[in-house]
C-alpha cells in the first residue's frame, strides 16, 4: 500500500497521513485480459443478457486518488478508458483546487488508470458508458469535506452518484477517525452520495486506535460501503468500535482494483432506478443511497465459510458476500413493496405475528420506508408473506435492513430486523446495537406464513423518532431456482492474478 503524506487544512485530524493508492497497478494488457472474466464472476455478463442497455449511462461519478507525497499524481488517462462511442466527460482537481476538464500527462498515475479501468473503462469496465466523471486528489476532497462544502466542481450543477476511494488514511487516533467518517456520513447523508471504499490490504494502519483495525477509514463510515477483496489480500474486520465491515467483496488481488468494481456495480444500479426498472414513480426512492446499499448487500453471494451472528450481522472477512450485479438488478426489478402494517409495542417486547395484516404480493423486492418509535414505544413495521407448498421444497431468505447514521450524529438510531413465524417464535434476528446494517440469511424455511419485521427502538437512546430505511428481500425455492453463476470459475480467475508486493510508504 502507498500511504503519501498529506497536510491537513481544516478539522481536528492536525497533519497525519492520508493512506494512498491501495496498491500498484498491474499492467493493463494482464488487466485486460482477466476483466472479461471477472465481469462473469460478478454477475455483469448475466445482467447485460437481460439488461444490455445498463451501461452506467446518464450517471455522473467520482474517482479519489492519492496523490500527497509523491507528486501530484493523481489523473487516469481518458485515452486509455474512452473510444468514439464512449467519451465521458472529465473534471480534474488537484490537491489545491485547480479544477481542469484537461488531462495533464505530468499527473498521470497508473494506479488511477487501471483503477478507472475496472470501474468504467471502455474495454471491460463495469459501467463504461457514465455521463462524467469528477477525478478529485484525495487531499482536496478531504479539505472541501472539512470545509462544510460540496464535490461539486465550479462550472457543474450534478453532484456524483456514486464516488470510487481505493485509498485510505492511516495512524488515525479514535478521535481523528471518528472525525473522519462524520465527515464522510454527513455530506452522504444530506446530498445522497454513496461513497464506495476500499478498507485496506491487510494491515492494521489504523495504529493510532484502541484496537488497532484493519479497516481503515474511510471505509469504516457508516453511510458508505466497504469492500474487501474476495482471493486477495485484504483487511478483515471488524472496526476498531466493534462495528460489521467490510459490507462487501469482489474478486480480486487487492482492493484498490475490487473497489472500482463494485463502484460500476452501484453506478448500474444508479442508472436502471433513474430509468424506472423499480416500478413507476420508484425513482427517488430506487437511488436513495440506502436502497442502492441494501440491494448490493442483499445481491450478493454467500462464499464458502461465510457467518454472521444476531448482533454481527456481516461477515468479518466477507461482508455481505461477493457482489452480484444481477441478483441485486432482480431484487430492484422485483418492484418497491409497502410494508404490510405498522404497530407498535412496549420498549421491553420483541415483535410478534400480525395475523390480521394483508400479505406481500411478491416474495423479492424493496421498499423504502420511514419507521417511528417513541419515548414509550418501539415503531414495528410488517412484511407478511406466504411461502406455499411446493411438496418436499424449502425457501431461503435473504434479506438486509440499511438506514444512515444522520448528518452530524456520532451515533445512529438502533434498528432490528426478525423473522417470526405463524406461532410466534422468532426464527431468526439480526439486532446489533451499533451497525446501522442488519442482514438476515436463512435456509430450510418450511412453507407457512412469515412476518419480517422491522423494528425500530424507542426510549431514551433514540437519536430521533423517526428514522428512513431501505429494506432488501428475496424468498428463493432451492430446488426450483437456479444458483447464480457467480462463482463457476472464481477460484481459477484468482489463481492467474499476480501478486504486487506494495511499494514502500513515506517513513516506513
Amino acid at each position: 500500500m502507498i500511504a503519501p503524506h498529506l497536510a491537513r487544512r481544516g478539522g481536528p485530524c492536525g497533519g497525519k497521513r492520508v493512506g494512498g493508492v491501495l496498491a500498484v497497478a498491474m499492467s493493463l494488457a494482464v488487466a485486460a485480459s482477466l476483466r472479461a472474466t471477472i465481469l462473469d464472476q460478478i454477475g455483469v455478463t448475466q445482467l447485460l443478457q437481460v439488461n444490455p442497455a445498463l451501461t452506467g449511462a446518464g450517471v455522473t461519478v467520482a474517482q479519489v486518488e492519492a496523490s500527497a507525497g509523491y507528486g501530484d499524481l493523481f489523473e487516469p488517462n481518458p485515452a486509455d478508458q474512452n473510444t468514439s462511442s464512449n467519451a465521458p466527460g472529465y473534471t480534474f482537481i488537484n490537491d489545491t483546487g485547480t479544477v481542469s476538464s484537461t488531462f495533464d500527462p505530468a499527473e498521470y498515475s497508473s494506479h488511477a488508470d487501471m483503477v478507472a479501468s475496472d470501474f468504467y473503462g471502455a474495454a471491460g469496465g463495469v459501467s463504461p458508458g457514465i455521463a462524467h466523471v469528477d477525478v478529485w486528489d484525495a487531499s482536496e476532497e478531504y479539505t472541501v469535506l472539512a470545509n462544510g462544502g460540496k464535490l461539486i466542481p465550479a462550472g457543474q450543477t450534478v453532484a456524483p452518484a456514486v464516488v470510487n476511494q481505493s485509498f485510505i488514511f492511516e495512524d488515525e487516533s479514535a478521535g481523528e477517525d471518528a472525525y473522519l467518517t462524520m465527515l464522510y456520513d454527513s455530506y452522504a447523508a444530506t446530498n445522497n452520495t454513496l461513497f464506495v471504499s476500499g478498507v485496506g490490504n491487510g494491515a492494521n494502519m489504523t495504529t493510532a486506535t484502541t484496537p488497532a483495525s484493519q479497516i481503515n477509514p474511510p471505509s469504516d463510515a457508516y453511510n458508505g460501503v466497504a469492500v474487501a477483496a474476495y482471493g486477495g489480500s485484504s483487511g478483515v474486520g471488524p472496526t476498531w468500535d466493534g462495528r460489521s465491515k467490510p459490507d462487501i467483496t469482489a474478486p480480486g488481488g487487492e482492493t484498490s482494483f475490487t473497489t472500482p468494481l463494485v463502484s460500476g456495480v452501484a453506478t448500474l444500479l444508479v442508472q436502471a432506478g433513474n430509468e424506472g426498472v423499480g416500478g413507476s414513480g420508484t425513482q427517488t426512492a430506487a437511488t436513495n443511497i440506502r436502497t442502492l446499499k441494501a440491494l448490493l448487500l442483499n445481491g450478493a453471494v454467500k462464499p464458502a465459510g461465510w457467518y454472521h451472528t444476531a448482533t454481527s450481522p456481516l461477515d468479518p472477512r466477507y461482508g455481505a458476500g461477493i457482489v452480484n450485479a444481477y441478483n441485486s438488478y432482480v431484487q430492484l426489478a422485483a418492484g418497491m413493496h409497502p410494508y404490510s402494517a405498522a404497530t407498535s409495542t412496549a420498549l421491553s417486547a420483541t415483535p410478534t405475528f400480525d395475523s390480521t395484516a394483508p400479505l406481500q404480493t411478491s416474495p423479492t423486492g424493496w421498499n423504502l420506508a420511514s419507521i417511528t418509535s417513541g419515548a414509550s414505544a418501539n415503531g414495528v413495521d410488517h412484511y407478511m408473506f406466504n411461502l406455499p407448498a411446493k411438496g418436499n421444497n424449502v425457501y431461503d431468505l435473504t434479506a438486509t435492513l440499511v438506514w444512515n447514521r444522520q448528518a452530524g450524529q456520532s451515533k445512529i438510531n438502533n434498528l432490528d430486523l426478525y423473522l417470526v413465524n405463524s406461532a410466534n417464535d422468532a426464527i431468526a434476528v439480526s439486532d446489533s446495537s451499533i451497525d446501522n446494517v442488519q442482514q438476515l440469511f436463512i435456509g430450510d424455511l418450511i412453507p407457512g406464513q412469515y412476518d419480517l419485521v422491522v423494528m425500530k427502538l424507542g426510549g431514551a437512546n433514540e437519536i430521533s423518532p423517526t428514522s428512513t430505511y431501505s429494506l432488501a428481500y428475496q424468498f428463493t425455492d432451492p430446488i426450483g431456482t437456479p444458483e447464480p453463476a457467480t462463482l463457476t470459475l472464481l477460484l481459477p480467475v484468482l489463481a492467474l492474478l499476480p501478486r504486487r508486493a506494495p511499494r514502500k510508504r513515506p517513513g516506513k
